[in-house]
């Protein structure tokens, strides 16, 4: 323990020591800090990832023209497509920060989350996919049909949904 002066008296301070083997911040008086910072860093990064993929990146980029996340409701017909591009994919966004967020503070509800967390990122992940494969069927415009045509976009809302499921999968877990 290192010890800091201020004039006559001597008050003991405590450093913040990484765990080599959790990677968990932990004061060396062996309290643990109140959030998981690397599970709720992949969090916050996988949020802003899809909010990127979501606002203003390419979805298709074809011969044809760019299309972004918000000219899908033009192609998409009535139903779970539809429902994906104009409301689903923006509640999995505020969702999984707000599950991730709560896996990764030291509570009692924590491990609760941590799996609604990593079961609704995964899930979310396959509904992307799933909305997008179900659009390139219902047209008739050939570019929906070719793999390389799909430009980031989807790819970000992926991966972003993947990274929130994997930290709040390695959220604190329980209190204390």
């Amino acid at each position: 323990m290192a010890l800091a002066t201020s004039g006559a008296e001597s008050v003991p301070s405590v450093p913040l020591v990484p765990s080599a083997v959790t990677g968990r911040v932990r004061m060396s008086e062996g309290r643990r800090l109140p959030i998981n910072i690397p599970a709720a860093v992949l969090v916050v990064g996988g949020t802003v990832l899809q909010g990127i993929a979501l606002a203003n990146s390419t979805w298709l980029d074809s011969p044809s023209g760019r299309l972004g996340f918000e000219g899908f409701k033009d192609w998409a017909r009535p139903g779970f497509a539809q429902a994906f591009v104009s409301w689903i994919a923006w509640v999995l966004l505020g969702i999984t920060l707000v599950f991730g967020i709560a896996a990764c503070v030291r509570w009692n509800g924590a491990s609760m989350f941590r799996y609604l967390g990593a079961v609704l990122g995964v899930a979310g992940a396959f509904m992307t996919v799933g909305a997008v494969l179900l659009i390139a069927y219902q047209t008739d415009d050939n570019s929906f049909h070719v793999a390389r045509n799909y430009a980031a976009g989807p790819y970000l809302a992926v991966l972003g949904l993947l990274a929130g499921a994997l930290g709040a999968a390695a959220g604190t877990g329980r209190r204390g």
